[in-house]
């Protein structure tokens, strides 16, 4: 469990949501990727009751639901909302996940449980975390979709650029933050695949100024203090924003041992290492 988070919903009433943070690790991986996700108490309840629908009791046992609290005797005048039963509530679904997870892991593959599946959002981070590693069969298939992201992605930055000062960014919708993903993960192998400095790839360049025209918007989806963001697509937002982090990490370092071999074979000095992140101006989102 990564934490809790206190939202508002579209007629500003409060509720909480969840955090758990999620881990695969592929077998030619040397260390596991992770990404957050979040859901409502009453989400986690839903999945208790498709498991318990899905899974025969003949075969697996699911633990008991942590209980919901009768806001009466010790907790009268208190919501859902209240620290003690955020806390409570928090720890309880802790342990009770990490059963659900044990125990579905164990079950005979003839049963499918898509249900554990869509709540973790397993399937859609595994596959894109294995397209990063270049592991998906038929990558000829995915080339054009791919493309039309990239585009998508470009004619975002277009219009981010052509925006005034004045306006402040606003969060991406879903097609926005697919294509924005897109883009970060072809930068990123972009950048791994190159050879050389990367200031004079044409490629590296072009993507790298699409994804830097596009930071504020994501920072804006992945802030959770921002009334105007979509809770569903935070989590998606968070994990992006630090896969972009980690791809200009992975630039700048090129850049650094670009700069160490020019020195070691005495050439001129080549110009400072460009850092995105500090040459990008724009108003501050919600919550900074």
């Amino acid at each position: 469990m990564h934490g809790t988070q206190m939202l508002q919903d579209e007629n500003f009433a409060e509720y909480t949501v969840y955090v758990l943070r999620c881990g695969w690790q592929a077998k030619e991986a040397s260390a596991p990727t992770y990404w957050l996700i979040s859901h409502r108490f009453s989400v986690f309840e839903k999945l208790h009751k498709d498991l318990k629908h899905k899974i025969p009791p003949n075969v697996a046992t699911l633990p008991s639901f942590p209980r919901k609290h009768r806001l009466a005797g010790v907790f009268a005048g208190r919501t859902g909302n209240s620290n003690e039963i955020v806390e409570e509530r928090k720890q309880a679904l802790e342990r009770y996940m990490n059963e659900v997870i044990e125990i579905c892991a164990r079950l005979p593959s003839t049963l499918a449980v898509p249900e554990l599946d869509r709540f973790l959002n397993l399937s859609r981070q595994v596959q894109q975390f294995q397209r990063q590693l270049g592991l998906l069969a038929g990558i000829e298939s995915t080339l054009q979709p791919s493309n039309i992201h990239l585009e998508g992605a470009e004619a975002l930055a277009a219009r981010e650029q052509a925006r005034l000062p004045t306006e402040l960014p606003t969060p991406l919708d879903e097609e926005e933050l697919g294509q924005t993903e897109e883009a970060v993960h072809v930068l990123m192998n972009a950048i791994r695949n190159a050879q050389g400095d990367l200031r004079r790839n044409q490629e590296v360049q072009t993507l790298l100024k699409v994804c830097v025209q596009l930071q504020p918007r994501l920072q804006m989806s992945a802030n959770l203090d921002n009334p105007f963001a979509n809770v569903e697509l935070i989590p998606r937002a968070m994990q992006c924003q630090e896969d972009l982090e980690t791809t200009i990490g992975l630039y700048n370092d090129s850049l650094l041992a670009v700069t160490e071999t020019y020195t070691i074979s005495g050439a001129n000095q080549p110009p400072a290492p460009f850092v995105p992140g500090q040459t990008n101006s724009y108003q501050r989102s919600y919550g900074y």
